[in-house]
């Protein structure tokens, strides 16, 4: 046996790296691609909601190849911005009031535009009109939300606002599917421009029929004696649910074999998630002469904001961007770790000790603990039914 010096293995390291972050770009678009031939019944409300995680993955792979000096031109024809809607994958990446102020105002958005489609409009503050479409599966797991895509379109700096000084705009659906096609246009064209890279390595996936239905609501019905903003902790807590549930109701259900796409979207939801409820219940303890309803409290107990034993730092960057070096270049997978026939390459085995398989597990465990603490104290399970009449289209 050869022996290799940690000179050698430090310069096949340095070599290797860069053929291991071209993989998962194309393994992630690769993925993305095959999600995107999704059954036509389904396909507009997985669109919707799969928006800002395909523009993540698109803007991303084109700044990752510009900052090794191959520019991508970008032709877009959508008004909305990919960039600006890549950050919505962060969920809510803004401070918490700021957070609870564009909630409140989307549902004002949604209220108003509603109310003046009723025959009589004089008579919405009776509120016998909807403003607020759920949409769940046949077990009634929560996976969407119409106020959450509204969110989706949104410029962050105009909604946050105050609701007399917010400018927020109607969805327009024509520039909506242009978007898609932006994104599927760009995905594309990476895929082609990759299809050079032979991967032995290959996600797989199922595109069967899914049964989704929608229940539509008045949010100007929820009120709660002590809780003066119960409606839009309410409904940030349904915008946490339905993003949760979307990633493991929808797409972990249509990708057969991962070839790493599916954890990058678990993780950034799993950790964006904690960050929001911590949130939420710094919130909560700092307004209690406001908040004097013992469930929230008793939610908010149950769950771990601070589980960092599956989270850190430089792991959650390369996440949110592609890269396996650090700012001053120093790798993120260890010699011993690499290895281009894993998903992620040896990314987590590097940082957690565990499998790429273990991790994904212990990760998709978690939310689905943090959903069904959610989903118990939302108690929408007793406020959906299920008949063909529900059936969403």
């Amino acid at each position: 046996m050869i022996a290799i010096n940690n000179d050698d293995k430090i310069s096949m390291l340095k070599a290797t790296l860069p053929v291991a972050e071209i993989l998962i770009i194309k393994r992630d678009v690769d993925l993305m691609m095959k999600l995107f031939n999704l059954p036509a019944e389904i396909r507009s409300l997985f669109g919707i909601n799969f928006l800002p995680y395909a523009a993540l993955v698109c803007y991303e792979a084109i700044n990752y190849m510009d900052k090794k000096g191959q520019h991508v031109e970008v032709e877009q024809t959508s008004k909305y911005s990919i960039r600006e809607i890549r950050n919505k994958a962060k969920f809510f990446d803004l401070r918490f009031n700021q957070i609870m102020q564009s909630a409140f105002n989307i549902d004002a958005l949604q209220h108003n535009d509603f109310a003046q489609q009723m025959r009589y409009p004089e008579l919405a503050n009776w509120n016998i009109h909807d403003n607020l479409g759920i949409f769940f599966d046949n077990d009634k797991n929560i996976i969407g939300n119409t106020q959450y895509s509204v969110w989706v379109f949104q410029d962050e700096s105009t909604i946050k606002k105050p609701l007399s000084d917010m400018d927020g705009f109607e969805v327009q659906n024509k520039e909506a599917y242009t978007l898609g096609f932006d994104l599927g246009r760009i995905a594309n064209s990476i895929s082609k421009g990759l299809s050079s890279v032979k991967d032995f390595l290959l996600s797989d996936v199922n595109l069967k029929n899914m049964t989704i239905y929608a229940n539509d609501f008045n949010t100007n019905r929820c009120w709660v004696d002590g809780i003066k903003k119960y409606k839009v902790i309410r409904l940030l807590l349904l915008h946490i649910l339905s993003s949760i549930g979307f990633i493991l109701n929808i797409v972990k259900k249509c990708i057969v074999r991962d070839s790493g796409l599916l954890l990058r979207l678990e993780y950034i939801i799993y950790h964006s998630t904690l960050k929001r409820l911590r949130q939420l219940n710094q919130y909560v303890l700092t307004h209690k002469h406001e908040i004097t309803d013992e469930k929230i409290h008793i939610f908010l107990s149950a769950i771990n904001f601070d589980a960092d034993s599956l989270r850190n730092t430089s792991f959650g960057n390369c996440m949110r961007h592609y890269g396996l070096t650090d700012e001053d270049t120093n790798a993120l997978i260890h010699t011993e770790q690499i290895n281009l026939a894993l998903p992620l390459c040896g990314l987590v085995e590097s940082h957690f000790n565990k499998s790429y398989s273990e991790y994904k597990s212990e990760i998709e465990k978690e939310l689905f603990v943090v959903y069904d603490h959610l989903n118990d104290y939302m108690g929408f399970n007793d406020l959906l039914s299920i008949d063909d009449d529900m059936l969403a289209r």
